[in-house]
């Protein structure tokens, strides 16, 4: 998904803009005014600060594999404030939960399951049966999966060590998965005139998935798919208008008002750094 962005970024406006310009010519006054038309055409702060990195990094890379310098390469960079944390209030969560468990379905399952363990969608849609022991009440965290444009779904190993993690869930949150589990075991869907379970192929061979979320034909969920039918639950229920992340950010910033010392918030988390929670949160 990295790949992707810095390739988009470069088609679509430093190859456009800056491509005709020599190195030598690219000054930091003409950087700065580069910024400036991006954002006066309406690009984000953001996103046109990302370029700016993005550029920066090419020179350097230029610089010591070509011995090519170039004057604007320490242009100062647009400015950017990271978007404020959004939580759900308690009463908030409460309708939350009211709502999904009045009419239980796959996606306000994921949602529960955010707000108990604070997960990211990438992996709540890669969890697998065998990734949840009942007996201890655990949640095992090795893996998630992303929806790349023109690739599909893509199943990788947590960025980093501390993001593969094991997590201790609650007796009600077991009781939960153990219901779904029940139903997905009993679930039928009728394709023609045929019922079927919900499978994939292996090899050409019908098997029963471990997937916990699956589309209706049993290939993995796509995150995208929950991401972008999120927006409209919150709208039918008249709760505020967040992206899914925030439920993540909610699950902390309960813990933390229960003080749960902030290095287990982190580990739960599966962020690399503690400080990267005290940042957020605290």
């Amino acid at each position: 998904s990295t790949i992707g962005r810095y390739e988009y970024m470069a088609n679509h406006y430093v190859i456009p803009d800056l491509g005709v310009i020599l190195l030598r010519d690219l000054t930091a006054e003409k950087l700065s005014a580069y910024f400036k038309r991006l954002q006066d055409k309406g690009l984000s702060s953001k996103t046109t600060r990302d370029i700016g990195v993005l550029l920066k990094t090419i020179f350097k890379v230029v610089k010591k594999k070509c011995h090519c310098d170039c004057p604007g390469r320490d242009v100062e960079l647009p400015a950017y404030r990271g978007k404020k944390i959004e939580v759900f209030a308690d009463h908030e969560i409460a309708l939350l939960a009211q709502k999904i468990l009045e009419t239980p379905d796959i996606t306000g399952l994921c949602i529960l399951l955010v707000l108990n363990t604070g997960l990211r969608l990438g992996e709540i849609c890669a969890l697998r049966w065998s990734d949840i022991d009942f007996e201890k009440g655990t949640l095992s965290i090795k893996r998630t999966v992303q929806s790349i444009p023109g690739i599909g779904l893509v199943f990788n190993t947590p960025k980093t060590r501390r993001g593969k993690r094991c997590l201790r869930i609650g007796a009600d949150c077991v009781e939960l998965l153990q219901e779904y589990r029940r139903y997905q075991k009993a679930e039928r869907f009728r394709i023609g005139s045929a019922w079927v379970r919900k499978v994939t192929l292996e090899n050409g061979k019908v098997v029963d998935n471990d997937m916990l979320f699956t589309k209706w034909n049993g290939e993995p969920m796509d995150p995208d798919i929950i991401s972008s039918w999120f927006p409209k639950f919150l709208e039918t229920h008249d709760l505020p208008d967040v992206n899914f992340h925030s439920l993540r950010h909610s699950n902390a910033s309960i813990l933390i008002a229960a003080h749960v010392p902030i290095t287990t918030v982190s580990g739960r988390l599966g962020h690399a750094q503690t400080s990267t929670t005290l940042n957020y949160y605290a």
